[in-house]
């Protein structure tokens, strides 16, 4: 359910953050690695969740470099 009070940003709004191709955060989606929200039509994401993902994905790439 989405929450009047938090932020939501649109799939190229997060592609833009990120500097990735907005393809790459539909993936993300699809996997399940970032939670969405439908709005109408569009694809919406808070952004509690995209703080959480990003941390997520630091704590992911540090693992890999000392591997």
């Amino acid at each position: 359910m989405i929450d009047p009070t938090k932020t939501y940003l649109t799939v190229a709004g997060v592609a833009k953050m990120l500097s990735v191709h907005e393809n790459t955060v539909y993936r993300w989606i699809r996997a399940g690695r970032l939670r969405s929200y439908y709005v109408g039509a569009s694809v919406r994401v808070s952004q509690t969740q995209l703080d959480e993902f990003c941390k997520l994905r630091t704590r992911r790439n540090a693992r890999r470099r000392r591997s």
